[in-house]
C-alpha cells in the first residue's frame, strides 16, 4: 500500500482473515477476523466423514471472531 502512494486506512481499508503474518503484525494494527483454526478442522472432518459413510450432512458454519485493528475506516474524501 506504501509503496503505491497510499495511506491505510486513509486511501484504502484492509482486513485480513486470519492472524497477520509477522512482516504485516507491526503497526498499523492490521483489523480482521481470528480463524479459530482447530474447530474449522473438527467441522470438515466430521462433515468428511459424513459424507464418506453416505450420510445426510449439511455444511457447518463456523464464526470467526472480529478483530479490531487501525487498518479499516470510512472512506476519505476525495478532492
Amino acid at each position: 500500500v506504501r509503496e503505491a502512494g497510499l495511506g491505510c486506512p486513509g486511501d484504502v481499508s484492509l482486513g485480513l482473515l486470519g492472524g497477520p503474518p509477522p512482516d504485516v503484525a507491526a503497526a498499523p494494527v492490521p483489523t480482521g477476523f481470528d480463524v479459530p483454526r482447530h474447530q474449522l478442522g473438527a467441522a470438515a472432518v466430521r462433515l468428511l466423514s459424513a459424507l464418506v459413510a453416505g450420510e445426510e450432512t449439511h455444511e457447518p458454519l463456523v464464526a470467526c471472531a472480529f478483530r479490531t485493528g487501525e487498518t479499516a475506516g470510512p472512506p476519505g474524501r476525495r478532492p
